[in-house]
């Protein structure tokens, strides 16, 4: 029983953990993005 807890309690941390990545990913390339509209914004 608490062996199944553990398990699901560890799943959760990775699916965690992967959401993270996917979140720091996609927060660099909106980053990116907007820096790259800004400037050209900027310039013209």
């Amino acid at each position: 029983m608490f062996g199944a807890i553990i398990t699901v309690v560890v799943m959760f941390g990775a699916i965690i953990t992967v959401v993270a990545m996917f979140g720091a990913i996609i927060a660099v390339v909106v980053i990116v993005v907007f820096g790259c509209v800004f400037s050209v914004v900027t310039v013209d």
